[in-house]
């Protein structure tokens, strides 16, 4: 009974917050999910030279040189770190790799699978509607690149990348023949093409493993139930960007009442200038204050939490190794 109790206060609680709520528009400078200090240079082991084939069995062949190429143009984007042309490690030890090159990234193809599903389509040409049957083909690419400082080895962090294409083929005879006859010309199966495809879009994914970034988020802002003026005041220096003073009145207001909303409030401003940790420690001492009352946790204070948990500890992309 008594948890039904805190569920439906929680909700009332949570009901009322919104009720009052502001939608403010947040920009914050991101630092990259790479932390490389010291570091000046960058470069990409290219897949396709022949010892590096020691993560797989060489069957993706034919996609090699297309991730690498993708990666590079990724790397290059860089505004902060040279890049190295890889021909000059050709013949060069890995050991003495941080002779040439301060970091580089070490790539393994984990896999390429391909579906394929049958569709009815209906198709209008003037006034008569045909049924045609298609064929679509979805062929998915999944790597792991791996940056490693170069003078002792050490991985500085692995991102898994997952990229998809498709395409529609129709199922005829005649579309059966130019199928076979442009896999004898080129080589290249529809899901090789729809393969290399897929792995342009990896370059795309990586500006923000090692540049800083903005994101921008629309953040809601609690109000007190109370209709204490001070609230008040403090949303207007929110709306003027005046961050440091709408935390000294929130601050000044959690001290005083212990409001949830001012605490909240306040981990949001420290998010908006980019204190992600002291963000982070505040609200998790105010679910901590919250559940020794007998409450249950706020649902936009676990979403905070969530968010600020993967800026610091990292993004849900990357897993250290």
């Amino acid at each position: 009974m008594s948890r039904l109790f805190h569920f439906f206060s929680s909700m009332l609680v949570l009901m009322i917050f919104m009720s009052c709520a502001t939608m403010v528009k947040i920009e914050m400078e991101h630092p990259p999910l790479i932390n490389m200090p010291g570091m000046e240079t960058l470069t990409v082991i290219p897949l396709e030279w022949e010892d590096n084939g020691r993560y797989n069995s060489r069957e993706y062949n034919y996609l090699e040189s297309h991730i690498t190429k993708a990666l590079i143009s990724g790397v290059r984007r860089s505004r902060v770190y040279r890049f190295i042309d890889p021909v000059i490690l050709r013949n060069v030890d890995i050991t003495d790799y941080w002779e040439y090159v301060d970091v580089y990234l070490d790539c393994e193809i984990i896999s390429v699978t391909t579906k394929r599903e049958t569709k009815e389509i209906e198709e209008k040409n003037g006034n008569e509607t045909k049924t045609k049957k298609y064929t679509i083909v979805t062929v998915t690419v999944t790597i792991k690149y791996q940056y490693i400082s170069a003078i002792d080895g050490k991985m500085l962090g692995a991102f898994y990348r997952t990229v998809q294409a498709s395409e529609k083929f129709e199922r005829s005879k005649s579309s059966v023949i130019l199928g076979i006859a442009a896999f004898l010309l080129s080589g290249e199966t529809s899901s090789d093409r729809l393969a290399i495809k897929a792995v342009r879009d990896i370059s795309l994914k990586m500006n923000n493993e090692i540049n800083p970034h903005t994101v921008k988020e629309r953040i809601r802002m609690l109000q007190s139930t109370s209709k204490d003026p001070a609230f008040k005041e403090a949303e207007k220096l929110v709306r003027k960007k005046r961050y440091d003073d709408a935390f000294i009145l929130y601050e000044r207001i959690y001290e005083e009442t212990g409001s949830i909303a001012a605490g909240y409030n306040m981990a949001i401003l420290l998010k908006a200038n980019n204190r992600f940790m002291e963000a982070l420690i505040l609200l998790e001492s105010l679910t901590e204050r919250i559940a020794k009352n007998g409450g249950d946790t706020l649902p936009v204070i676990k979403e905070e939490i969530e968010k600020l948990n993967l800026v610091v500890n990292g993004n849900r992309n990357m897993k250290e190794l």
